[in-house]
């Protein structure tokens, strides 16, 4: 039945929750949403608790969205909680159903017909209700079996329910938060504790508030990453000191935009890059906003690049491992007495030309490796780097994946083992490896064991062993990778593995 068959229906009636092909969860949920629906409220609470516990959740925002029926529908729960003739297992189903009413949970306490495992529970979530509890005072509940029985009934941590490591219980207990064991952990539990239940999106979001500026930084965080925190708190925590908080608000995307919009603008502006990114990068960030933060950046950038003849070693640094820097400050920092600022402009992706071809020629021979690794670095200048018989540029010059097949070749023959391996690793030229195969069959290298595998797979009539030479220690080589996906007998599981 779809939803346009239930609109052409007679006026609803109670018969269509009660006849047993009728049942079905889709059917309640459609049936509940329609505007007309005509319905006595002790019918539908029969057919909430007719449906699977792990999906009332579902019944339960059906009735909640109109809120035609759900305050009636309580109100008849309220009655059969209340009432002293409720046996244990209505209760039970009563504070399982309306989980998230507190003045549900709290009549269950102090029923005198409570399970003694709930009570024992209760006198740890809801003291003040449990003591009320006639049970109490019966001899059996003066033992000191009884006490042990309450001493075990603590709640385990709020990780172990919230966090759960199995993905239904964890999404469960998103939805059936319990009310009196968040009481519970939000008085007695650790900060962690606090931390898994302000984070579940079916707390209400005003219960939230007196923690925005609780002194751990992992309750705020969990606040930050929140849907429905009203807008003064993510303003709140926009301001936090910790980098963290901040960058956690300004990555959050479930949060409605209109909530976010003042959070996010002052984020544009944070001091910190990566924050201010983020914000910037958020769908729910005001157009405004990005272009004035995008401005705010430049700024800062022209006034760095003025002032680095100031800057101190752990601020050049900064920039050196910003993978954005721009080529200007990297020509200025290329100037730089320390050796290894210059040999980390010269390994720079955004290093301009001129300044490689400078550092090319720079006096520290590791200075220059820095360049023969870079892929930027012009031909010309990596051929004039080849001249040199110092091993470590040699060896740079291998692993550049920009150095042409003929400037390859020439390096094969000046190549140790080492350095042979690292050639095959980086090059994509069949020519290259044939040729590092016949360097290592000539004798003028010790030949290495990978040449045996190498054999193998330059070899077309190869149709056994590749499966083999995928595996284990073998496959640690990212030439028998590549060699393996593009032989001619290599199978289709291989293919669709590399």
């Amino acid at each position: 039945m779809k939803t346009d068959d239930l609109k052409n229906l007679p006026p609803m009636t109670n018969q269509y929750l009660t006849s047993p092909s009728n049942m079905d969860l889709l059917f309640g949920r459609m049936f509940l949403r329609l505007p007309d629906v005509d319905v006595d409220e002790q019918s539908l609470l029969d057919y909430i608790k007719s449906v699977p516990k792990g999906c009332r959740h579902y019944v339960q925002q059906a009735i909640q969205e109109p809120e035609r029926h759900y305050q009636k529908v309580l109100q008849i729960a309220l009655g059969i909680v209340q009432n002293p003739e409720t046996d244990g297992d209505e209760l039970k189903s009563m504070i399982r159903l309306f989980h998230n009413e507190l003045v549900v949970s709290r009549a269950v306490a102090k029923h005198p017909n409570c399970s003694d495992r709930l009570l024992a529970l209760m006198l740890h979530c809801l003291p003040d209700d449990a003591e009320k509890n006639p049970q109490l005072s019966l001899p059996e509940f003066q033992t000191p079996v009884w006490q042990d029985k309450v001493a075990r009934a603590r709640p385990d941590k709020a990780a172990s329910i919230y966090d759960s490591a199995d993905p239904y219980e964890a999404a469960l207990h998103s939805r059936y938060p319990e009310i009196y064991k968040v009481l519970y952990y939000l008085e007695h539990g650790s900060d962690s504790d606090k931390a898994c239940v302000l984070g579940n999106k079916a707390i209400p979001a005003e219960w939230c508030a007196p923690y925005l500026n609780h002194r751990s930084a992992l309750i705020r965080k969990a606040l930050a990453k929140r849907r429905n925190l009203p807008e003064k708190g993510y303003e709140r925590l926009a301001k936090d000191k910790a980098k963290t908080i901040r960058l956690a608000v300004a990555s959050n995307r479930a949060a409605l935009a209109k909530e976010l919009a003042e959070a996010l603008t002052l984020l544009c502006n944070d001091p910190i890059k990566e924050v201010a990114e983020a914000a910037m990068a958020n769908p729910a960030c005001p157009q405004l906003a990005v272009q004035q933060g995008k401005l705010k950046q430049a700024q800062q950038t022209r006034q760095a690049t003025a002032d680095l003849g100031n800057l101190g070693l752990e601020d050049i640094r900064a920039y050196l491992f910003e993978k954005e820097t721009p080529g200007d400050v990297l020509q200025q920092l290329s100037q730089h007495q320390d050796g290894w600022v210059r040999y980390a402009c010269g390994i720079h992706p955004n290093t301009p030309t001129a300044t490689l071809e400078t550092l090319a020629v720079d006096k520290p021979q590791w200075v220059r490796e820095s360049v023969a690794g870079n892929a930027n670095t012009p031909q010309p200048v990596l051929e004039n780097l080849a001249q040199s018989k110092s091993a470590g540029i040699l060896d740079a010059l291998a692993s550049n994946p920009a150095v042409s097949e003929t400037l390859q070749l020439a390096l094969a023959e000046q190549l140790n083992n080492n350095g042979l391996l690292t050639l095959i690793n980086h090059t994509g030229h069949e020519s290259v490896w044939r040729k590092v195969l016949e360097i290592c069959q000539s004798g003028r290298v010790k030949k290495p064991k990978w040449a045996d595998y190498l054999a193998v797979l330059l070899n077309p009539d190869t149709k056994t062993g590749l499966h083999k030479l995928s595996r284990g220690s073998k496959s640690r080589h990212l030439f028998v990778q590549r060699l393996i996906a593009r032989h001619p007998n290599c199978s289709k599981s291989l293919q669709n593995q590399f």
